[in-house]
This record gives structure tokens, sequence and C-alpha cells, in this order.
């Protein structure tokens, strides 16, 4: 190899080959095995993005021979024996390997030899030359200064495939806990809602509340609203040292509903973070509307699966908290003005982070599309995030108009632009086609 070849085999992914082979962005002409003999490709087949073969259900005739079976595609053909696929029997029916550069024959576990094609004298190398820009581009987008070009059908299409992709990725933790629950979909509700209510900053300290009280007990008090702030604040450490007479009233109630319950709890005030953050975002303030709104909706997932908007679940979550939290932000600490409300950006929050995904996880689990679709509905009807993910896509013109948009460019940017995976994006390939 030359050393621009060198350079270029060294930063090539399979994923080119890939899109290479898929959209047949190579000279067939007069196309031959490394051992001579005539190809013809009459189906490339179905690409597989699992374990196995890169190209399922392939049709391509080799000498005088039609077959039917996979393809296989590496830079190298040594790469066939450095991944160990002759010694893999998902492989025994590929019927031709296609690679960058052939530098060995390729065998089967029964020793035959597999028909190889080579591919790197048969490559436009701009189109070559315009993969290697995009993946070793400093950019955090790629194609940003591309975008403009893109068909507004073509974007709208990769939004709806990474917003689907991610309801599909937070769905998977959530079924998770269903499964631990035995579908217990009021306690997936409650736990996911609880984890949310951290805000980030203190999730891990409200998942690990809610796994230690379970929702029914809560529900068993919902007409006391005392005994459910005594029950959360209790699970959460905070009553260990009361610092008012409050404080000491919620212990007396906790200490009673603890015995009676057997509860066990592993937390302290010290496992939940105060720093860098304002008064109305303090745990304290955020358990109070937790349990003001445990206490208005016992049957928290029956709740959520009745409303038809982002407004019903907003109305729903927009609970009040009780007198003392009206005017203190922590035990022993009052507030100079205020009443602890969940402000509208919080609750649109909840909305996406912990019903969107709840909703969708149930969907996926009962195979209820219309559920989905509320789902995404409820997205639609929030208006976008602004952190640092959005605001990269502004400043590439593509500015998000609802939370649907800003969840889905939040996937396409973690998931493909950090990563490249340009080919494998509807706005790369269409740029790569042109």
């Amino acid at each position: 190899l030359t050393q621009v070849g060198i350079i270029e085999l060294s930063h090539m992914e399979e994923s080119f080959l890939h899109f290479v082979w898929k959209f047949q962005k190579f000279n067939s002409i007069d196309l031959r095995t490394t051992d001579g003999n005539p190809v013809s490709i009459f189906d490339v087949g179905q690409h597989n993005h699992d374990a196995g073969p890169d190209f399922h259900n392939a049709r391509v005739k080799i000498d005088n021979l039609e077959w039917n079976g996979h393809i296989e595609i590496h830079i190298r053909s040594s790469d066939w024996r450095h991944h160990k696929h002759g010694n893999d029997q998902a492989y025994d029916n590929v019927v031709l390997h296609v690679v960058w550069e052939n530098d060995e024959n390729t065998f089967r576990k029964d020793g035959t030899v597999i028909p190889t094609v080579e591919l790197k004298n048969r490559v436009n190398p701009n189109l070559l030359e315009n993969h290697l820009k995009f993946i070793s581009g400093h950019q955090d987008i790629a194609c940003q200064e591309q975008l403009h070009t893109i068909p507004r059908l073509t974007w709208i299409n990769q939004l709806d495939r990474m917003l689907a992709l991610r309801l599909e990725q937070k769905a998977e933790r959530i079924i998770a806990i269903a499964e631990e629950t035995n579908n217990n979909w009021e306690e997936v509700a409650y736990r996911v809602l609880a984890r949310s209510f951290g805000f980030s900053l203190n999730s891990d300290a409200f998942e690990r509340m809610s796994e230690s009280l379970p929702l029914k007990l809560i529900a068993k008090h919902a007409d006391q609203p005392l005994q459910v702030e005594a029950l959360l604040f209790g699970q959460s450490g905070f009553l260990e040292n009361p610092l008012d007479e409050y404080g000491e009233k919620l212990k007396s109630e906790f200490d009673f509903l603890q015995k009676k319950y057997q509860l066990n709890f592993t937390l302290h005030r010290t496992h939940w973070k105060f720093g860098k953050t304002r008064p109305s975002n303090f745990p304290t303030v955020r358990i109070a509307q937790l349990a003001a709104i445990l206490t208005k909706n016992p049957a928290l997932f029956s709740t959520i699966r009745q409303a038809r908007s982002s407004a019903d679940i907003k109305e729903m979550l927009n609970s009040q908290v009780s007198k003392y939290w009206q005017s203190h932000f922590d035990f022993g600490k009052a507030l100079k003005k205020g009443h602890n409300q969940l402000g509208n950006a919080s609750l649109e929050v909840l909305v996406i982070n912990a019903v969107a995904p709840t909703i969708a996880a149930f969907a996926l689990q009962t195979d209820q599309p219309e559920l989905m679709e509320r789902a995404t509905t409820f997205l639609e009807q929030i208006p976008a995030e602004s952190n640092r993910y959005t605001l990269k896509w502004k400043a590439a013109g593509k500015a998000p108009k609802s939370a649907f948009d800003s969840q889905a460019m939040i996937t396409l940017y973690k998931d493909y632009c950090v990563r490249k995976k340009c080919l494998q994006c509807a706005v790369g390939t269409t740029l790569f086609n042109k």
C-alpha cells in the first residue's frame, strides 16, 4: 500500500463498507472474486445490526451458480480469522466475503474457501475522502455545515427514529422494574416518578427511598397526608434528629409506622445533596412535593393512563404541598417567600423523564401502539428543552420546537454524532448519496 492507502485503511470503519455494499456504491462492471470468478448481485440482503453476518439472505451468482445466503464484510480479509468466524457456526452460511483489501484467503468451519470480492479499486476516491473527512473531523456534528441541504422529510424521519430509540432505551430500564415487581405498574410508575424527582442531583437517593417503601403502604395512608410525609421523610433518613416541632411530629408518626410495617432503611441525611442548588430544589422540598402528589393520586399509574394530554398530566402532578412546606425549605428553616409548588418547567421535566417513558414501556410490554402514540403526543405538547445538546443543534441551524424534537436530538447527538455513526443515519446517508 502507498502511504496514503495506509492512512486510509487505518481510519476506515466497517460501517463505510456496509454503506458501500448496501447502496452498491462501487463499480460492479466485470465484478469478480479474488480468484477470477465472475460475480452478479441480485439482492444485497438485509442489513443485520445484531450478532452474526452483516447482511442476511442475500442472492448472488458466482461463476455459473446462484447462491442464497449471508454476506460478511471486513476491512481486511484477515479480520475473518482475527474475529474467529471460521469456528463460529453462525457464519457457515456466508456465501460471499466482501473486503476492502484481500490479504489472505478465508475458510469456513469445514475448511472450504469462501469466495471474496475486493473493493479497494472499485470505489470512487471522493466517496472515501468524504467518509474520512466525516469521521476524522473535529466538529461535534460532522454534517452541521451541510444540514441545511437535507430535505425536510429526511430530517423529520430521522427524528422520528431517534425518539423511538430514546423511548425504547428508557423503556428497557422501566420494563426491568416491572419484572422485579411482578408487573405491578402502580409500583413501577411510583419508582420512576420518584427517581425523576431527584432532578439528576438526587436521583439515586430517591430511587433507593422508593425501593424501600412500597407504594401500597403509602396508598393505605393517602387520606392522612401527615402519615404519608412521615413515611417518605422517615425512609429518607431525615427524621433521625428532628430539628423542630414539625419534625418531632413526623418522627412520632414514623416510629409507629416503621414498627407496624417492619420497615428497614439505609438512607441518612448525608446521602442527600443540598450543595450547588437553590432551596426550591432541596431534596426536602422535593420529598414534600412527591408526598402531595401521592396523597392526591394513590392509584398513580391508573391516573396517568387516563390522561389524554400533557395538560392533564401536569394538572395531576400540580399538587399543593402541606402547610408546613409552604413556608419551609428544610426542617427548622423558613422561607422568606414562596409556596414551594412545582413550577411549570419542573412539571414538564417530570412528564418528559417519568410519565412519557412509563407509558411507552407499558405500551411496548403490552403491545399497545396507541399508548406509544400517546406518549409521543405528550412530548409534542411540551416546549423543547434547553441544554448543552439542544444548544449544539440550535447552533447548527436545527433548533428543536418541542420536547419530541429535543429528546430525539439528544439521542441523535449522543448515539450517532459523537460516535461518528454517520452512515447509519438517514442524514449521513443522504449526504453520501448525493
